[in-house]
């Protein structure tokens, strides 16, 4: 394998000493849009180059399915419409009756492959107690510890509130619970690429109920907490824990949440440049991804095909794990070549030459 990824690397730098071609129609070599400030959809983060060249070039009729827990408002990730709205299906969860019939509207008129469904995910079917709070996203199926929430304060640019305001509970009430691999049979979903979850504290029970899904699933984007800001949800601690041994690997923290306390007479500022807030670390998103290439997988990454580490590649591009993405473009088309297929390893090395000139053409990347 050693020899593989040598003799790509060797094609890459051959092929950077060569001046760089306009790029097409397919996705390698149509001219790309620059702004009069000299910027492009890449550096303004709108497309991504290994994603544009994976699904124009090997993957032109494959879909890319998000399972999104706690879709209130709709897709929540501007960096997921890079995918294109063509192949990008969301399965969206919201409990809300009303706004899930809203959100299905508008995908229908909108053309879009995005279904939402009006029911709650656990680790068992039935039904769960949600703690509904003041603040929209706040309500849980853990019951709020306010002695501590009590203490916070929100505050962004231009305003500031005690949490004790806006952030309590003002009710509770039951909705009916099915686990993803239930809904996955009903529904006939044969699987997943990617999952979401934000919905305060259940991340860890719904996990629990999708053994099955999982197993498809080459990322995800989980939130989780620092802080028993509910009684009884799960810690950071223990969701990795979890997910670590159903074969991911922890890649990064996005979303940070710092929160201050209402009772200072200041406000605490992080250094120039960084998230402007300083304060408690209280949630952040764990992002999540399979590793074939790592030898603690325990087996689990051993099965994924060429097209699952393709989606990989393309979707940790998306969440900045740039240069992960083209570790795995590298080692795949090595054990393609190791395994005979040599036409589709050509084909991933010369996707991996032409992203990397499109890296130094249009976002001024280094050259190793």
């Amino acid at each position: 394998m050693r020899r593989a990824r040598s003799w790509l690397a060797r094609r890459v730098r051959a092929v950077l000493a060569t001046k760089a071609a306009p790029l097409a129609a397919d996705g390698s070599s149509a001219d790309i849009p620059i702004a009069a400030d000299g910027s492009t959809p890449y550096s303004r983060r709108e497309r991504f180059i290994i994603t544009d060249l994976v699904f124009s070039r090997l993957l032109p009729h494959e879909t890319f399915s998000i399972l999104d827990g706690g879709a209130r408002g709709g897709p929540s990730d501007p960096r997921w419409r890079s995918i294109g709205d063509e192949r990008l299906v969301i399965h969206g969860f919201e409990v809300d009756e009303a706004e899930c019939g809203r959100l299905n509207r508008e995908a229908s008129e909108s053309d879009l492959r995005h279904h939402y469904y009006p029911v709650a995910l656990w680790s068992s079917e039935g039904s769960l107690t949600i703690y509904e709070n003041k603040a929209a996203g706040g309500g849980s199926a853990y019951p709020q510890n306010l002695a501590l929430t009590n203490r916070w304060k929100f505050q962004n640019a231009t305003q500031k509130f005690d949490a004790r305001d806006i952030f309590y509970p003002i009710g509770e009430v039951s909705f009916a619970t099915t686990t993803i691999d239930s809904w996955a049979r009903k529904h006939a979903i044969a699987g997943l690429d990617f999952l979401k979850l934000n919905v305060q504290g259940a991340e860890l029970e719904i996990l629990k109920g999708a053994p099955d899904t999982l197993k498809s699933i080459v990322g995800m984007q989980l939130e989780v907490s620092f802080v028993e800001s509910y009684f009884g949800r799960p810690f950071f601690a223990d969701v990795d824990a979890f997910v670590r041994r159903q074969g991911f690997h922890f890649f990064d923290l996005v979303g940070l949440h710092y929160l201050g306390r209402a009772a200072s007479p200041v406000t605490s500022m992080h250094t120039p440049g960084l998230y402007p807030l300083h304060g408690q670390l209280i949630e952040a998103h764990g992002l999540y991804f399979r590793d074939p290439l790592a030898s603690s997988a325990g087996g689990h990454d051993d099965n994924l095909s060429a097209d699952q580490v393709l989606k990989l590649a393309a979707i940790a591009e998306i969440y900045g794990q740039v240069e992960y993405a083209f570790e795995l473009l590298g080692w795949l088309s090595g054990r393609l070549r190791e395994g005979g297929d040599m036409e589709r390893s050509r084909d991933i090395a010369t996707l991996c030459e032409e992203a990397l000139r499109m890296h130094h053409r249009y976002l001024s990347a280094p050259l190793p």
